[in-house]
């Protein structure tokens, strides 16, 4: 029998408010209602969300003597791309929401040493660079955000266009297996195909800064848009 495949969307972000249960458990404060927090207001906290380090060395694997210039896309706030950085490698990072261009660009203007990066808004189903590059790639399950089978065509076809002659496309997909013998390693980290579907489960809380502490959940549905990791962000101020 096939297996069932998943495929992640995040939806967005929202505070919790005063009624909460796990809000009451992480913090004293009072929070008055639920406010929706966009990807655009996401980018603050993608830093702090994430972090693992768990590619990094695969993903440098690759970056040969005939290397010389790296697209990723979509590169967040920067997360791969500061680790690739480190290669002396021409690098240029890509993502659809200005704001996560901003703070990359932020963090590439503070880095030591200074890093050859160019950080530009574009979208990974229309991208024209007008330039090849000897390593593209596409982390984090990013391709899989991609729903319709023309959006994903549109973007290989994109990936094709800026990939030199002997350039090398490397795509990072999950199987998203519904059996609970598939490779654990192999799953992003907010699957679990022993969870109920449709149940929101709790994946972790952390400290953004001292004033912002946010947590993670997600729900998966046996269906082509099925995993949803919903972050939750809570937000005070603390006092003396």
């Amino acid at each position: 029998m096939a297996e069932k495949l998943f495929t992640p969307t995040c939806s967005a972000i929202s505070l919790l408010s005063s009624s909460s249960p796990r809000e009451t458990s992480v913090r004293s404060g009072v929070m008055d209602d639920y406010v929706q927090v966009s990807y655009k207001e996401r980018a603050s906290l993608y830093a702090a969300e994430y972090t693992d380090t768990v590619d990094f060395d695969f993903l440098r694997s690759f970056v040969t003597p005939a290397v010389t210039s790296i697209l990723e896309i979509p590169s967040g706030v920067g997360r791969n791309v500061m680790n690739m950085a480190t290669t002396g490698c021409s690098i240029v990072a890509v993502d659809r929401e200005p704001e996560m261009v901003r703070f990359l660009e932020e963090r590439i203007r503070s880095s030591q040493p200074k890093s050859n990066v160019e950080a530009l808004v574009g979208d990974l189903t229309t991208l024209d660079l007008d330039k090849v590059f000897d390593l593209i790639l596409v982390p984090r399950e990013a391709f899989q955000l991609l729903t319709s089978q023309d959006a994903s065509r549109q973007a290989l076809l994109s990936l094709k266009k800026h990939l030199s002659q002997r350039g090398i496309l490397i795509i990072d997909l999950s199987p998203f297996s519904h059996s609970p013998a598939a490779a654990h390693d192999l799953r992003p980290d907010y699957y679990n195909p022993m969870l109920p579907d449709g149940v929101w489960n709790f994946d972790w809380e952390r400290q953004a800064n001292a004033q912002v502490r946010f947590s993670r959940e997600h729900r998966i549905h046996p269906s082509r848009t099925a995993g949803f990791c919903s972050p939750r962000v809570i937000m005070w101020v603390h006092g003396d």
